[in-house]
């Protein structure tokens, strides 16, 4: 089962200022589980149904709830490298879950950026939808 987020009203506004706008729905984040039970892989695809291309970062940042705010990695080692997503054009990103994920509700962000412009210096993002991550096997 997948789940889906539409792009967020700060993401909207970012590509709306560097491409002149985009409406809900352009830009689909998709996780590929609601529960993913460790160890595990987890992915996330990012669709570009808008009609210019979108600039991703080359890697997803996984991200946890807790309380009320979203905690990533103290630091990203993303490359610099983009990736350009024409239209039509989808981009997934795949990430392994093990015994050292926090587990609980997560998300992952993918920062984005736009031709010639490194991602941190826009510092916005496309998000998944939630999805729990838990220990050992499912229960059948």
């Amino acid at each position: 089962m997948r789940s889906s987020v539409i792009v967020g009203p700060l993401a909207s506004i970012i590509l709306i200022a560097c491409s002149g706008g985009v409406s809900p729905g352009d830009v689909q984040v998709r996780t590929d589980r609601h529960t993913h039970f460790v160890p595990d892989i987890a992915s996330v695809t990012v669709r570009n149904d808008w009609d210019e291309n979108i600039y991703l970062s080359s890697c997803a940042i996984l991200e946890r709830r807790e309380g009320g705010d979203w905690v990533g990695p103290a630091e990203v080692a993303c490359p610099e490298d983009l990736v350009a997503l024409r239209p039509g054009g989808s981009h997934q990103f795949v990430r392994g879950l093990n015994d050292a994920t926090a587990l609980g509700t997560s998300r992952f962000r993918v920062p984005i950026s736009r031709e010639g412009v490194p991602f941190r210096a826009i510092g916005e993002a496309f998000v998944s939808h939630t999805f729990t991550v838990a220990p050992g096997a499912p229960q059948d």
